[in-house]
Parts: C-alpha cells; sequence; structure tokens
C-alpha cells in the first residue's frame, strides 16, 4: 500500500489515518511532519513548516573530504557521488513542499559505521558477533567530517542554513543489525520558543 500523502509505500502495520487532511492511510514519515500538526493547529502555515523529520541512509557513513584541486587548478569534491546519493535518500524521505525555513532546529545523528569481518565469529556475517566486538568507533573518520557531510546534504532540503541548528547529538558506533554494513540515521527537529 502506498501512503496517500508522499505517495511512497507503507510497510505491514506502519500505516496511519491520514484525516483529517485526506480520506486514506499515511507513512509515519507524513504523520509526524504532516497530519499530526494539522491535528493540533499547527498544520496551517504558509511556508509548509515541519516539525519532524528523519531519514536513514544505508551504507558505511562519509566524511566531508577537504577539496581537491584537479587539472587547470579547478577544485573539486571527491565525495560528490556519495553526496549526490544522501541528498536524494533526503529528498525521499521528506514530504514535498515541506521544510523547517529558517527556524532553528536540533539535528540528532547516529553513524553506525561497517563492522569488519574481525568483529564476527566468522567470515559469515550471518553467524553473529564476537562477544569481545566493540561498540564505538574510534578510528577516523573523524565525528565532525561526517557531521559536515550530513549538515551539508540537509542544507537546502529540510532546513535553509546549517547556522540554523542550534541543538546537535551525535554518536559514532558500529552497526550492529543484520550484516552490520553501515547506516546513517537523521533526525531533525523544531526548536521551540523561538
Amino acid at each position: 500500500m502506498n501512503c496517500c500523502i508522499c505517495k511512497r509505500v507503507v510497510h505491514g502495520g506502519d500505516g496511519h489515518n491520514a484525516a483529517p487532511l485526506v480520506d486514506g492511510v499515511c507513512c509515519r514519515t507524513c504523520n509526524e511532519c504532516v497530519v499530526l500538526p494539522a491535528r493540533v493547529g499547527l498544520g496551517d502555515c504558509p511556508r509548509g513548516a515541519m516539525v519532524r523529520f528523519s531519514c536513514e541512509w544505508k551504507g558505511e557513513p562519509v566524511a566531508m573530504p577537504w577539496p581537491r584541486c584537479g587539472n587547470g587548478g579547478v577544485f573539486y569534491n571527491p565525495k560528490s557521488k556519495e553526496a549526490a546519493a544522501f541528498r536524494a535518500a533526503v529528498q525521499e524521505s521528506r514530504v514535498v513542499g515541506q521544510t523547517f525555513g529558517d527556524q532553528p532546529v536540533a539535528v540528532k545523528i547516529r553513524f553506525l559505521m561497517c563492522r569488519p569481518l574481525t568483529h564476527f565469529k566468522s567470515r559469515d556475517r550471518s553467524r553473529g558477533l564476537r562477544s569481545t566486538a566493540p561498540v564505538f568507533h574510534t578510528a577516523i573518520p573523524d565525528v565532525n567530517n561526517l557531521v559536515k557531510f550530513v549538515l551539508g546534504g540537509l542544507q537546502g532540503l529540510v532546513f535553509d542554513e546549517d547556522s540554523q541548528v542550534v541543538q546537535l547529538g551525535v554518536s559514532k558506533e558500529f552497526d550492529s543489525e543484520g550484516e552490520c554494513l553501515g547506516r546513517t540515521l537523521v533526525t531533525v527537529t523544531a526548536v521551540e520558543g523561538h
């Protein structure tokens, strides 16, 4: 079944009543960012303000690299393909036309790094983790460069400028679900009282 607002697939029991906006079932994101605010009187903001945004990007988290100088002295971003893929995931996760605009926001990011095979009981990732496998990832990339990559991908799509981020919560740890191949989990919420 598809969400009656954003048209994305609604999985299993994750459907929500989209009333009073439309007659139908919506996804969790549209329920939190569109339907619930409309029910409590926050949904009629002319610029289509969000109250909450969340996104999951699968794959190894990416750090913002230093720009490189190519032939002819032209600078380029060596991670431009990854940046485009992350922005596409953000666009797919958001409700079209809805942003935080210029209001202050709080951002929570969990970087779940890909586990090396040495963390597993065998070379088969499905056999489970060793009891001695670490939780936190203390090697490079640095968490500040990971954050720069994510905030750059959210800018212009979810909020206007990354200077609007007034609260930031970040963790960098090893992925512990499934094959542990890495993910980036992002949640953005509006900050009250501005």
